[in-house]
């Protein structure tokens, strides 16, 4: 009896740590993003921190459509294009608002109408962990 019940812990532990584990980095606590102007070739945002934390954020970005399933599925870039964006990095204060903008033709192309959300990596204050911040927006 001691046998089944150490099996199904062992078994409900790796469910737990594998099969519900969320996809991708986790959200960046206190920073929110929020669509000024969008067009089918980039993006304005606001970023907004209204945490204790200084964040950064650099060129990287990620488009996303709705999938099938209630979840997202990545927007797949143009045939034979490879990320070449020289990197930079800005950073959003504590209790401070900063503009971003992508552009993303060169990458995606012009995107058709329909429902996206763009992704930005965010590093926080105190390591490189993989944080995120994402704004849904809508092609007219």
């Amino acid at each position: 009896m001691k046998k089944i019940f150490y099996f199904f812990l062992a078994v409900s532990s790796l469910l737990l740590l594998f099969g519900c584990a969320p996809e991708g980095p986790a959200a960046a606590d206190g920073l929110a993003l929020t669509v000024d102007e969008v067009s089918p070739a980039g993006i304005t945002l606001t970023a907004e921190n209204t945490s204790e934390a200084e964040y950064g954020y650099g060129a990287e970005f990620r488009l996303e459509t709705p999938s099938a399933d209630g979840g997202w599925s990545p927007v797949a870039p143009l045939d034979g294009v490879s990320w070449q964006q020289e990197d930079w990095l800005r950073r959003v204060p504590s209790g401070a608002s900063k503009s971003l903008s992508y552009q993303w033709d060169w990458y995606y192309g012009q995107l058709p109408p329909g429902e996206y959300r763009i992704l930005v990596p965010i590093m926080g204050e105190n390591s490189n962990s993989d944080l995120v911040a994402a704004a849904p927006f809508t092609i007219s």
